[in-house]
């Protein structure tokens, strides 16, 4: 289903995505939040292939 899924679908995930990435950066700190900032950005980086397999 990975490649068939519809748009409706993958927008979906992107939303839930969106929203987690936000309480994560609502937990950052000055210190021992490194965890947390990798999290973020693979998350991030997730959302961006999402986003451009919508546009396509």
């Amino acid at each position: 289903m990975y490649n068939n899924e519809s748009n409706l679908a993958t927008v979906d995930k992107i939303i839930v995505l969106v929203e987690e990435i936000s309480v994560l950066k609502s937990r950052y700190t000055d210190h021992d939040t490194g965890h947390l900032r990798t999290a973020v950005s693979v998350l991030e980086n997730r959302v961006q292939e999402l986003r451009e397999r919508v546009h396509n």
